[in-house]
């Protein structure tokens, strides 16, 4: 079962995504990945259990993005992804749990 995920959360209507240049789909989980989003609603993406995939979300819109990750049953964190600007040196973020061969890298465009 996948222990990362990200959780999009529209700011605006009509806000569209893709992930990694697909519109709607399924995730890691096989869950149907809505093509678009009311501002205030969102959808938690799965990722798949595969090491070192990148990830790249698109929008439309603005959007917060959160990336969540465990560890085994007893460790837990989520944070809120910055936006990526190359006004701040960044061109993508990328995050990796000590001691597992599990990483993810997520690039969100502003």
């Amino acid at each position: 079962d996948s222990k990362d995920y990200v959780v999009l959360v529209a700011i605006e209507n009509n806000t569209t995504f893709t992930v990694n240049g697909v519109s709607g789909g399924t995730d890691g989980k096989g869950r149907t990945v809505p093509t678009s989003l009311s501002a205030g609603s969102w959808f938690t993406y799965y990722f798949e259990d595969i090491n070192y995939k990148p990830y790249y979300i698109e929008s439309n819109n603005r959007l917060y993005l959160y990336h969540a990750s465990s560890y085994g049953t007893t460790e837990f964190g989520m944070d809120i992804l910055p936006p990526i600007s190359e006004c701040i040196g960044s061109k993508q973020l990328d995050f990796e749990r000590p001691g597992t061969e599990a990483s993810a890298f997520v690039i969100v465009p502003t």
